[in-house]
């Protein structure tokens, strides 16, 4: 009881404390401050700085000035300052970059917000700064290196109003790397005294020496023969021959040992190669015993004793031979995504063909591991997987089967609700602590060899037993 009053006692304490320290702050009446404030320079190229001076004042004690500058609706600057008493005089130089999507004589904008301690607030908006891009007059696409074998091309300029800039008539490898320079030197290489296009992260943008060369990579291209450049956007488009698709492949001769697409130890159990296929065009297989049992059936149908016609779209592929099991599995490339692909991951999956196995688990390292889901129409993936399931012996009324769809062939909240789809037996939704939103099995052993079709547009998953 006494423990009790304690309590009671150090509350109406720290209560009273509190009420104390509102009641002995400081409270103004209501005032506004007051702004006068210009920018110097009335126009600029991009990559100079404007001079801000703003006067602050006001007959309450002032606490910050908000500055923030944007061109085009993009905001550059973002910057607080502290300012105390009663009045505050400022001048500071702010960089204006030449940068992505900036437009040709553009108003930078120059928005200060003044406020004092009580929060109230004057704004001031300054729009008399005109930005103009640096003149370009012409524009080189350098290869990064001189061994590489490359020449130096000149790109013309051939929309002026968009400031597209393309080059026709060469005949570069699919795969290599560049700068794009408004200045050369007497040798083809670049001259850093002028405007460098690199790459940051992904993305082209303005470098300095030493910085990355713009990376190209096209595989669906036997080479490049034009290439286009947006110097308002920064984006560079390459074109050339496609390449004609897959007719013949040898899978102990096209595709490499060990690919390195793969992670971990069990990627020795494969040959692999990226492979260029065509929706409905027949290959013939050399090295593959049963094609009946050696093809994905998701992507293949067997047409002949050694041909199949692909049933995928136009594109690249990878393609992995897994040795042990005289079976060939393809997949979309590893950064396709949804909408375009999905990706199935869990247990007690296997490949559809004998000896039927399951091999999958909570891993991205090999096709042993997650299944990828061909898209046959808009919103409905299919899968065709050996499927095997026991009772968990847990109780929950779910066995060992239990997976999820992603979006890309990685972790991500995927399809993250199987309990908003109609699920159709041997397997069910789950909303149980741990497993919320996974396609489970039941308690009920079963196995087999079935077809999987999520429906996205129906939210139904449908499973048909094929064997």
């Amino acid at each position: 009881m006494k423990r009790i009053h304690y309590i009671i006692i150090i509350l109406t304490f720290v209560i009273a404390n509190s009420c104390q320290d509102t009641e002995f702050r400081t409270h103004y009446l209501e005032s506004i401050p007051s702004v006068t404030a210009s920018v110097a320079e009335n126009s600029i190229q991009y990559g100079d700085s404007i001079t801000l001076t703003a006067d602050v004042s006001d007959t309450n004690p002032l606490s910050t000035l908000e500055v923030k500058i944007a061109v085009s609706n993009k905001l550059i600057i973002s910057e607080s300052i502290r300012t105390k008493g009663n009045s505050a005089s400022i001048t500071k130089k702010y960089h204006i970059p030449f940068g992505v999507g900036m437009p040709d004589k553009e108003k930078v904008k120059v928005y200060l917000t003044a406020i004092n301690v009580e929060g109230f607030k004057t704004e001031k908006l300054i729009d008399n700064t005109i930005g103009n891009r640096p003149a370009i007059q012409n524009l080189y696409l350098i290869p990064s290196t001189i061994t590489s074998g490359l020449a130096t091309k000149e790109l013309i300029l051939t929309d002026s109003e968009n400031l597209i800039y393309s080059l026709s008539g060469i005949e570069f490898p699919n795969k290599f790397s560049c700068y794009i320079a408004s200045k050369k030197t007497a040798f083809g290489r670049v001259d850093w005294s002028g405007f460098v296009f690199g790459m940051k992260n992904g993305e082209i943008t303005l470098i300095t020496q030493g910085e990355d060369p713009i990376s190209v990579e096209d595989e669906s291209l036997v080479n490049v023969s034009s290439c286009t450049f947006d110097a308002i956007n920064f984006k560079l488009d390459v074109a050339g021959k496609l390449l004609e698709p897959l007719t013949a492949l040898d899978v102990n001769v096209d595709l490499a040992a060990s690919p390195s697409s793969l992670l971990g130890s069990d990627a020795k159990q494969f040959r692999g190669a990226t492979m260029y296929f065509g929706q409905d065009v027949e290959v013939t297989f050399t090295g593959i015993a049963n094609l009946s049992n050696g093809l994905a059936p998701d992507y293949f149908e067997v047409t002949g004793e050694n041909k199949a016609k692909f049933l995928g779209e136009t594109g690249m592929y990878k393609a992995y031979y897994h040795i042990a099991g005289d079976y060939l599995y393809i997949e979309p490339m590893p950064t396709v995504e949804f909408p375009d692909a999905l990706w199935v991951c869990g247990t007690g999956i296997g490949r559809p063909s004998q000896p039927y196995a399951v091999t999958t688990s909570w891993n991205w390292n090999t096709p042993l591991d997650y299944v990828p889901c061909r898209k046959i129409s808009s919103g409905v993936y299919q899968a065709t997987v050996y499927l095997e399931n026991e009772d968990n012996q847990e109780g929950t009324g779910f066995g060992t089967c239990n997976f999820k769809f992603f979006h890309y062939r990685g972790w991500d909240h995927g399809e993250e609700s199987s309990t908003v789809y109609t699920v159709e037996s041997p397997l069910k939704s789950s909303a149980e602590a741990g497993n919320v939103g996974n396609w489970r099995g039941s308690d009920v052993p079963f196995k087999g060899v079935y077809r999987i079709t999520l429906d996205m547009n129906t939210k139904t998953t449908k499973i048909l037993k094929i064997n």
